[in-house]
């Protein structure tokens, strides 16, 4: 919700229909970014609507085949058959990666990473940065997560302060309605 992961949902949790918001988050990126109303989450693809390509990071989903064109699923384990997805792109798990997260308070924490990703798995930044450049997309030359944070924190101002010692707690709230892969409308406003 806080890095903006969700179409309805700008990075810092701020509902896309927020019009100056917007246009500082796409002038930072150098793109137009367009109000999104509808929900994009794995519960809101249906079989109604074939796609050209569904790109699954991190959920568990089947019958992808029913969806779409072409499929690629990028998570920590295979796919429950590997006839649902036309590519697989193993993904690290958190223990194996450096990050940030959210605590139960609201404070901004480095994740350390703890162990080696098996295989070829890689964090899932570092496959999205890899294919975006091979796309010829700009904005995504980080090098470590370090980098990632950075920019976090001009968008998100609870990331400013990570390095802070006394930073402060921010519950995670966001400023808009969004449905999650249940359907069930959830709110929080700032």
């Amino acid at each position: 919700i806080m890095m903006g992961t969700y179409a309805e949902i700008l990075p810092g949790g701020v509902s896309s229909s927020d019009e100056a918001r917007r246009r500082e988050v796409g002038l930072q990126w150098g793109v137009n970014l367009a109000e999104s109303s509808s929900p994009w989450h794995a519960g809101s693809v249906s079989e109604k609507s074939k796609l050209k390509l569904l790109w699954v990071i991190g959920e568990v989903m089947t019958n992808l085949r029913s969806l779409c064109e072409f499929s690629i699923f990028q998570n920590i384990y295979p796919p429950e058959s590997l006839k649902d997805a036309d590519l697989v792109l193993p993904a690290a798990a958190f223990s194996e990666v450096e990050g940030t997260c959210f605590n139960f308070e609201g404070r901004v924490q480095r994740v350390a990473r703890a162990v080696t990703p098996p295989g070829e798995a890689l964090p899932d930044w570092q496959i999205i940065c890899r294919i975006a450049r091979k796309m010829g997309v700009s904005g995504f030359d980080f090098a470590t997560a370090a980098d990632i944070r950075d920019e976090i924190a001009t968008l998100v101002p609870e990331f400013a302060e990570f390095k802070n010692g006394s930073r402060e707690r921010y519950p995670i709230r966001f400023g808009t309605a969004m449905q999650t892969a249940s359907h069930k409308p959830v709110s929080q406003s700032r």
